[in-house]
């Protein structure tokens, strides 16, 4: 999975978790519900993050591509416990999206937040159509 995508799949679990949240969420708790995901990728887990992608118009085929590209890239950088550097990936790619407005920055201290822009950045397909688009060119 290139470096790209990684980030571009990063977004998504933040920006769907705090969707799903109500649109705010403690960031810890972000990080623990990603960091489920990547470390198990568990039936459960799998389900719901398939079904996430679908409600995003990404079909099940799709899905499980992107979930096989980052397994192979995690695998590729010798990545068996997955949890080495994601953290602090997460954390870059949050303050990334509070920098675009994606996230607001007069949250209170630990809590993130999605903005209007972040929302409609979420629902109108163009995130994931970005996903696809980095996953043609890897």
């Amino acid at each position: 999975m290139s470096d790209d995508l990684w980030e571009l799949q990063l977004r998504l679990w933040i920006l769907e978790t705090l969707e799903s949240e109500g649109g705010g969420a403690q960031a810890s708790f972000v990080v623990e519900r990603v960091g489920g995901r990547l470390a198990t990728l568990d039936d459960h887990l799998d389900k719901l993050f398939m079904e996430t992608l679908a409600k995003y118009g990404v079909s099940p085929a799709e899905g499980r591509l992107l979930r096989r590209d980052f397994m192979a890239w995690a695998k590729a950088e010798g990545q068996t416990e997955v949890r080495s550097s994601w953290g602090e990936d997460l954390r870059r790619v949050a303050n990334l999206l509070m920098e675009e407005g994606y996230l607001k920055k007069d949250s209170p201290a630990g809590i993130w937040e999605i903005s209007r822009r972040g929302m409609v950045y979420l629902m109108s397909g163009d995130l994931i159509e970005e996903i696809r688009q980095a996953r043609k060119g890897t």
